[in-house]
């Protein structure tokens, strides 16, 4: 009883952090991405110095002429906490009813494709965001 008493208590206080947390590739932002990755230009090299490890690659077929030779994915995911002090049961609500003790989640992810010399041949950013909009 006593331990299920002090999960409950560790649970309930768990919630009331107030950090926004931000995970993958801090750095990526449209703005840097459209203004860096230059096609045609930009070598792999380049992208790594940037913006480090990509969170996956995928190899293409270098036989067919269309498609890219590797493609590149990075994400960054940035966790917003609640603006207003809600107090436990407004973190505990909000738990139930969405699943997170969060406002606002943003998600953004950039392929980057390459050619089969390592060239930058193109690239696709897109950000989605669950949430509070402000």
């Amino acid at each position: 009883m006593k331990i299920t008493i002090l999960l409950c208590l560790l649970f309930l206080s768990s919630g009331c952090a107030d950090v926004s947390t931000t995970t993958g590739t801090p750095r990526l932002s449209r703005s840097l991405v459209d203004s860096k990755l230059i096609k045609g230009e930009t070598t792999k090299a380049q992208v790594r110095a940037l913006l480090g490890e990509p969170q996956s690659t995928v190899s293409g077929d270098t036989n067919i002429s269309e498609g890219p030779a590797e493609t590149w994915t990075y994400t960054k995911t940035f966790y917003r906490v609640p603006k207003k002090k809600e107090g436990t049961l407004g973190h505990v609500a909000r738990y139930v009813a969405t699943g997170s003790t969060y406002d606002r989640v943003e998600e953004s992810v950039l392929k980057v494709m390459f050619d089969d010399q390592g060239i930058v041949t193109g690239h696709t950013f897109s950000t989605s965001v669950a949430g509070a909009r402000d």
